[in-house]
């Protein structure tokens, strides 16, 4: 399964919808998301999309009542506060916006993928088996690049892509 994973999209719109064509485009079937909508405006894009979605909050999230409401209505979406765990095509993942958190994840050696966001910098890093991975910022306000990534669970690749 290839699945797109994005962060730290801090309510802009256009380039998070940008991000989920580009990613229909390369194939991806889910998403996974590290946090980081800032509101349930922009979250509720992540849910229109259809695809099934796997999300965590990040640090900067208005109004987490609504966004909690907004995810638990949808029949396709799974959203935790903190960590989220799935298998997906055998593939055991987890999900958190801290890198922190990401690093003890992969310290555990449960996991075949940890992603996180927070830092707004890709990063692809393999810790032995697990791979330890941050698409970087859909913002594009902290480093000015906005990209996101391509997850392939049969290989357990990943790819860092500009958004453009």
């Amino acid at each position: 399964m290839i699945v797109l994973v994005i962060s730290d999209v801090h309510d802009r719109r256009g380039m998070l919808t940008t991000a989920l064509a580009q990613g229909r485009e390369k194939g991806c079937e889910a998403v996974i998301f590290c946090g980081d909508t800032s509101s349930p405006k922009t979250f509720s894009l992540l849910i229109d999309d259809k695809r099934p979605l796997y999300a965590v909050l990040g640090n900067i999230e208005h109004d987490i009542e609504e966004t909690k409401r907004i995810a638990k209505e949808s029949d396709h979406c799974l959203l935790d506060p903190n960590v989220l765990t799935l298998t997906l095509d055998n593939r055991h993942i987890a999900i958190t916006h801290y890198p922190g958190a990401a690093q003890t994840l992969a310290k555990e050696k449960k996991y075949d993928a940890v992603f996180h966001g927070h830092t707004h910098r890709p990063r692809i890093e393999y810790q032995g088996r697990v791979l330890l991975g941050n698409p970087g910022e859909i913002s594009g306000h902290i480093t000015g690049k906005r990209s996101f990534g391509v997850y392939d669970t049969r290989t357990n690749g990943f790819e860092i892509v500009p958004l453009l």
